[in-house]
């Protein structure tokens, strides 16, 4: 996707959970379409956190609304705290400050 410079309408990025797609959002995206330009941001492909936050920052180069589920909550809130001048609104949905329990990890790192 080319980098958006001049948005008409507020740029919001939508970032899905694991194992979800654009589907997950497409009610809301539909619904806001009037409100913000959504956009939804592929992290199912993307082996690294750090991965997933380029993809993010590569989408734009302008401030946006930023809306996550589940791990998407949790990749929002990391791309916050890397760039904190680029999201001018933050979405959380399905997720904890916390991060994910010890478990959860140890699971997915089979």
């Amino acid at each position: 996707m080319p980098k958006q410079t001049t948005p008409k309408k507020p740029l919001m990025l939508f970032l899905p959970g694991k194992l979800c797609d654009q589907r997950i959002w497409q009610y809301q995206m539909t619904a806001l379409q009037d409100l913000v330009e959504p956009v939804c941001v592929d992290l199912q492909h993307h082996d690294s956190l750090d991965d997933m936050l380029l993809a993010i920052k590569n989408t734009t180069n302008i401030p946006f609304i930023l809306a996550g589920f589940s791990l998407g909550g949790y990749v929002a809130q990391e791309f916050i705290l890397k760039y904190p001048k680029q999201v001018i609104g933050l979405i959380l949905v399905s997720c904890s400050a916390k991060g994910y329990p010890a478990e959860e990890k140890n699971y997915y790192r089979k």
